[in-house]
């Protein structure tokens, strides 16, 4: 494997004249740690956050010398406004070593590990720069092709910790849980199991309206975090209030010893489920107690969101509750079918901003599977439940009272009885 076919084509440079105020500049906008110092193509040095740093600190000498003035508050910046005006060439590393596109990645590797680099440019035969190669890039040729997602648990265990912040804001969890109560109450639905609960927020909310839940998740954070929210209910409340860790949901509806009127399936739940779907629906048919039981099932509508060109299902910005000018920014998107026509990629990236500037906090992706109405329909049907209502809905808008349409609805909610 060469490092031309793994080598960033359109490295980032600037000029030998450009002002070290540009280059943080740069640095920080592009989140990356150097920068490749060029005249009309030819490779003249690098500066890295490295160099910068070393000159905002006072030397040895000048600390043994004069410890007092050097161990000013104000030291490091007056240095930093003394050094933001001079020219990246006074302060870039000339000596810089380098690769060709024809260089094995190998032997790129063994350059940066044993100078302890992270990047290594790329030049012609003229010292012309013609990419940048990167550690990052070679373990991504290397092992990323071999790298897994994340299980259903693992992805909701990173995701924990910022699911309440993304759905709180919009009151989510209340205006299903209206929704959601009336469909129970029309049926005379009492115990309820909850599959793919996570954090307990509509479980909580249905608890508080008289229903007994039992809460079943795969993710030990959520789980936690479901806990935390039962400790501020009623004793009473947290009676009729029940967590079930399970390691897969199939097992573990087999293993139930009650029944319930009603199982409930909210925010792509059966699409996270890494058992198979169609078993799980024959299963959720065996707990269930009478011929007047309901199942609801919510499903993103993955049609409107691929044929958008943005793919985008979800995007906001939320205040933190904790620091007074920090605010997260939440992207939920999917990848297509590739190869394996039943699945989808949903990725989540996770935006922070401390009050300057907004920079990642983590990015995430797992599979899931491609649903549609029509297949979860004709599998309800199998399982004997003959009255089935389709509904459609966007983000803060009550769950069953618009009709499901396929290119407006961002979720399709499912009503089954029988």
């Amino acid at each position: 494997m060469k490092v031309k076919d793994f080598m960033s084509k359109s490295p980032i440079s600037v000029e030998s004249g450009t002002p070290i105020r540009d280059v943080v500049r740069i640095l920080f906008n592009q989140s990356i740690s150097a920068l490749l110092v060029c005249e009309k193509k030819k490779l003249l040095g690098i500066i890295t956050q490295e160099d910068i740093l070393q000159r905002l600190f006072p030397s040895m000498q000048e600390y043994m010398e004069d410890y007092f003035s050097s161990s000013k508050e104000d030291y490091m910046s007056d240095q930093l406004n003394m050094l933001i005006t001079k020219p990246v060439d006074s302060v870039m590393t000339t000596e810089v070593l380098t690769a060709t596109p024809n260089t094995s990645l190998m032997r790129a590797q063994s350059k940066m590990f044993v100078n302890k680099f992270a990047h290594l440019p790329v030049v012609d035969s003229e010292n012309n720069l013609v990419g940048i190669i990167s550690q990052g890039d070679i373990f991504k040729a290397l092992v990323g092709q071999e790298v897994p997602f994340d299980t259903e648990g693992e992805y909701h265990d990173w995701l924990a910790n910022h699911y309440d912040m993304m759905f709180e804001k919009m009151k989510r969890y209340e205006i299903d849980s209206d929704s959601i109560a009336r469909i129970l109450n029309s049926v005379n639905a009492k115990r309820v199991l909850d599959i793919g609960c996570g954090t307990g927020g509509h479980a909580i909310e249905l608890v508080k309206k008289g229903f007994e839940i039992y809460g079943m998740d795969k993710s030990i954070n959520m789980a936690r975090h479901f806990e935390r929210k039962v400790f501020v209910l009623s004793k009473e409340e947290q009676k009729m209030i029940h967590i079930l860790k399970v390691d897969d949901y199939g097992q573990a509806l087999k293993k139930l010893d009650k029944k319930f009127d009603a199982v409930i399936l909210l925010g792509n739940a059966l699409a996270y489920t890494k058992s198979k779907y169609q078993e799980i629906l024959e299963q959720i048919s065996d707990v269930l107690s009478n011929k007047n039981a309901v199942v609801i099932v919510q499903i993103n509508n993955f049609e409107r969101i691929l044929k958008s060109k943005r793919r985008l299902q979800y995007f906001d910005i939320v205040k933190s509750k904790v620091a007074k000018n920090r605010e997260y920014a939440f992207t939920v998107f999917y990848d297509p079918p590739s190869q394996r026509s039943d699945q989808l990629t949903v990725n989540m990236a996770i935006l922070e901003n401390s009050g300057q500037r907004w920079s990642t906090a983590s990015i995430n992706s797992s599979s899931v599977y491609y649903l549609a109405s029509q297949e979860i329909t004709k599998r309800l049907k199998k399982y004997g439940f003959d009255d089935i209502q389709v509904f459609g809905s966007n983000w803060g808008e009550p769950l069953f009272v618009k009709e499901f349409d396929e290119v407006q609805s961002h979720w399709v909610n499912i009503v089954a009885k029988r």
